[in-house]
């Protein structure tokens, strides 16, 4: 009786430490579960994080690739108007504030091209590290939900399969096992952080090109209108003195006819006193006298060709001065026409330029 009484003891004892230890296992393979799990969940959060940045990033770096694609339009506007401008005449071509403001307005349009092509380059870069990043944390969780799996099957087994053979032990320690996927992840908020920047920072790079380049844009236009305006003003008193030069023909030519007429009326009475003259030259010897009928002739005939010597010079000059006032006016019409062309030119541009937009 003795006997078999210690033997109860010894089982009951046997079969309570085996429970004891099966219920530590248990313990501890749940409490690993537990952790592994809340890692898992962190690891996903993480996951989220690295696709929301990354789809972000990706929508940013296609609208600047749509932006930089659109940089063409105005660019090539801005190019037509410059080369059109040289084809002005020769006198307007001048180096006016349209052209300085036009240079300056591409310049910008250059260097927006410049940046969009440095932030696309960043943008390629950190997407592939996005994407690296999001790999090595869909390998983690890939991990973790295998060895959760185990774990569970483990947690779910009541009686055990044919003995084999033990493996080896884990040569990972438990603060290497939480460190690697702690690290993981701060890396890859790291990472997160960076796209999240550059996503800020393009978006106002973007936003502040398009206001440099519309104040650029409106420089423009306002000296383009202004250069129209001044052509337009230059243009009307070009008119005005042409009309003014006209005038001025009209009038000298009737001066021309009046003066030739005037000539010609004092001709037949110089004639008439040349001849009248010399009829009394032939007087006979004793009678041809210097009487006052021959002085008066004498003064007639001088002051006759002097008056219409005086009308031929008057006449001379206002022929010469027809002659200025005609080239003149040709003169005024070219330049006229020159500026005419210059304000169809110039006018042209002022539509173009206000058709862009950013």
């Amino acid at each position: 009786m003795r006997i078999r009484a210690e033997g109860d003891r010894a089982s009951a004892y046997t079969q309570r430490v085996k429970e004891v230890r099966a219920e530590g296992s248990t313990c501890a393979i749940t409490a690993k579960l537990n952790d592994t799990k809340t890692v898992l969940s962190n690891l996903i959060r993480t996951a989220e994080q690295v696709d929301n940045d990354t789809a972000n990033l990706g929508s940013e770096s296609a609208t600047v690739n749509a932006a930089l694609e659109a940089e063409n339009v105005p660019l090539r506007v801005i190019r037509e108007c410059v080369v059109f401008r040289k084809q002005r005449p020769t006198r307007e071509l001048v180096r006016d504030e349209v052209e300085y403001e036009m240079q300056m307005l591409e310049k910008e349009h250059m260097e927006t091209c410049a940046l969009y092509q440095q932030t696309l380059y960043a943008c390629g870069n950190e997407l592939k590290r996005l994407e690296d990043t999001r790999g090595k944390l869909q390998y983690d969780c890939d991990q973790k939900e295998e060895t959760i799996r185990l774990d569970s099957e483990v947690l779910g087994m009541v009686v055990g399969g044919p003995l084999s053979p033990m493996s080896g032990k884990s040569n990972i320690l438990p603060y290497t096992w939480t460190g690697t996927s702690a690290e993981l992840m701060s890396f890859a908020q790291d990472v997160c952080a960076t796209a999240q920047r550059l996503t800020s920072k393009s978006a106002n790079i973007r936003a502040a090109r398009a206001g440099i380049e519309e104040e650029g844009r409106q420089r423009a236009v306002a000296a383009l209108k202004k250069r129209v305006f001044d052509t337009e003003t230059l243009a009307t008193e070009i008119k005005m003195r042409i009309a003014q030069v006209d005038a001025d023909v009209v009038a000298d030519q009737a001066e021309k006819v009046s003066l030739e007429q005037a000539i010609e009326d004092k001709k037949p009475a110089l004639e008439l006193a040349k001849s009248r003259l010399n009829a009394r030259l032939s007087r006979p010897g004793i009678e041809r006298v210097r009487d006052v009928a021959e002085r008066a002739l004498e003064a007639e005939v001088v002051d006759l060709t002097r008056s219409i010597e005086e009308l031929a010079l008057s006449r001379e000059r206002v022929i010469a001065n027809l002659a200025r006032l005609v080239a003149s006016r040709e003169q005024l019409a070219a330049d006229l026409a020159d500026k005419e062309v210059a304000l169809s030119i110039d006018s042209d541009c002022v539509g173009r330029m206000e058709g862009i937009v950013y």
